[in-house]
């Protein structure tokens, strides 16, 4: 099974992705870990990352979670970054 979590920088996605795998005996997984030196470099520049970069981004995330959910199960937070992922 997998709970995924979304929602913007500071929401509380951590904390309440945290206490709910706790309660349920899941893993859990801040997919915001997994996330490129590049982007952090982008971010920090006060620039913003490209639509290629955050689509390829998105689907090494969904790529991730396919493989640890086949063994474990999961609750997982990431950053909203466009409505349609």
């Amino acid at each position: 099974m997998l709970i995924v979590i979304l929602g913007l920088p500071g929401s509380g996605k951590t904390s309440v992705g945290k206490e709910l795998a706790k309660q349920l005996h899941f893993q859990f997984y801040d997919m915001d870990d997994f996330m490129p030196a590049s982007f952090r470099k982008i971010m920090k520049e006060g620039k913003i990352v490209s639509e290629a970069q955050r689509d390829t981004f998105i689907k090494d995330i969904c790529n991730k979670l396919h493989k640890i959910t086949k063994k474990e199960q999961v609750v997982a937070s990431l950053t909203l970054i466009k409505e349609e992922h």
